[in-house]
Formats: C-alpha cells, sequence, structure tokens
C-alpha cells in the first residue's frame, strides 16, 4: 500500500519548529482533555450526589442501604480526588507544551529566521545592483549607437 502524505505537511526542516509545534499540539491537547475529564466528572458527580440524596432521604435505612451509601460517599471521594490529579496532570501537559512553544519559537526565531532574513536582504540587495550595472551598461550601449548613422 502506498504511503500517504499528511493532509498539514509537518515542519521537519527545523528541529525548532518541530518543537514548538509539538508543544502547540500539547497545548491543545491538554486543554481537550481538561474539558473531557471535567464534563466527565461532572457527569458521575451529579449522578452521585443524587443517588446520595435518595439513600440520605430515607428514614429507617437498611444494613445494605447504609452500606450502600457508605460506598456512594466513597466514590464521591475518589472522584474528587481524580479530578484534581487530573487538573494537575493537565496543567503539567499544557505548562510543557507552553515551554516547548515558547522555547521552540524564540530559538527558531533567533538562529534561524533572523540568518534567513538577512540571507534574503543580501540576496535582495545583490540583485538590485546587478540590475543597476546592467541598465548602466544598456545606457552606455546606447550611447555608443549613433541613430544618425542608419544608412
Amino acid at each position: 500500500m502506498p504511503m500517504q502524505t499528511p493532509a498539514v505537511p509537518l515542519p521537519t526542516d527545523n528541529i525548532y519548529k518541530f518543537v514548538c509545534l509539538f508543544g502547540l499540539t500539547l497545548v491543545v491537547a491538554g486543554i481537550v482533555a481538561g474539558i473531557a475529564a471535567y464534563a466527565t466528572s461532572l457527569d458521575k458527580k451529579t449522578q452521585l450526589l443524587a443517588e446520595i440524596i435518595e439513600l440520605e432521604s430515607i428514614d429507617k435505612p437498611s444494613a445494605l442501604e447504609e452500606k450502600r451509601l457508605a460506598l456512594k460517599r466513597r466514590i464521591l471521594e475518589v472522584v474528587r480526588s481524580n479530578e484534581r490529579l487530573f487538573v494537575w496532570c493537565t496543567a503539567a501537559l499544557i505548562g510543557i507544551g507552553g515551554l516547548c512553544v515558547a522555547g521552540g519559537g524564540t530559538k527558531w526565531y533567533r538562529d534561524i529566521q533572523m540568518r534567513d532574513d538577512k540571507v534574503a536582504d543580501l540576496q535582495l540587495r545583490k540583485l538590485a545592483l546587478e540590475v543597476a550595472a546592467l541598465e548602466e551598461a544598456a545606457s552606455g550601449r546606447k550611447q555608443a549607437i549613433d541613430p544618425t548613422d542608419a544608412g
């Protein structure tokens, strides 16, 4: 099966650009994961709290209902603990991604882009000088030809 080229070409010509875009990917992934985890956690907490309220409303709960209530409360504690852990993990992911974006982008701009801009500027100046020299040579040739000498 032939290899397909990616829809969005990755800038593999420069490690700094790659690091910068990899960091951007980490930031976006962290944000998406954080939103998904928050929504899932909120759904689970809402469900558990509804069940806890229902079990707490029983006047004389049986031993089984007491155990179910204790279990639901413990699960709610675990969900809240997991939520805090996931917040830290997504914050770390976004932080590492941000460092990659800042570091890779800065190194790329300072080490590569500024150099490339200087090269492009020198090429433009060289071309301008060459064009000026060609125009001067062409105007000198026009003066050397006598237009009245057509004959």
